[in-house]
């Protein structure tokens, strides 16, 4: 065996041993986490509702230039819960949201256009709280962010959304 093949022999070994060692450590790590739940605050769940309505088309000029003051400020509730294994920030928020009348009106056009009738098949309900809804009636107009993993339900009559977004 000449000196190099030697050498890259060791390197190769060398390489698939740490390999084998971070994954040995990751899933060590891994084998002590809980799913932790925790309540988020109104002002975060407002702003992350305005985003997820900014990327479905409510907000219009503003959100293209970032302001989503009036969409934050048509929010009058919000609560939600976040849900992690702590590995990355991966895990599942629920939110609910009143909305003002005019911003229900606002995302009820928006959603005429872009939504669909039927409950998605992936809608990810999972471990939601108790006051997230598992089924909508007849009628909900829902969303689906396009490369994001959100989504979002408008009922009937309704001036209440409920969103839920997966980070990974």
């Amino acid at each position: 065996m000449t000196k190099k093949r030697l050498v890259v022999s060791i390197l190769g070994t060398l390489v698939l041993a740490l390999v084998l060692v971070v994954a040995v450590e990751v899933w060590r790590l891994n084998q002590g986490t809980k799913v932790q739940t925790v309540s988020v605050a109104p002002s975060q769940v407002k702003a992350v509702v305005a985003a997820v309505l900014g990327r479905g088309g409510v907000g219009g000029e503003e959100m293209s230039r970032g302001d989503d003051s009036r969409l934050v400020a048509g929010i009058i509730e919000a609560r939600g819960v976040s849900e992690s294994g702590g590995f990355h920030g991966d895990g599942m928020d629920w939110y609910e949201a009143k909305l003002s009348p005019e911003l229900t009106l606002e995302l009820k056009q928006v959603l005429e256009r872009e939504a669909s009738r039927e409950q998605p098949s992936e809608f990810p309900l999972g471990n939601a709280p108790d006051w997230f809804p598992r089924t909508f009636p007849s009628g909900t107009l829902f969303y689906k962010g396009g490369k994001r993993l959100e989504w979002l339900a408008l009922p009937p009559g309704e001036d209440r959304i409920w969103v839920v977004r997966m980070r990974t």
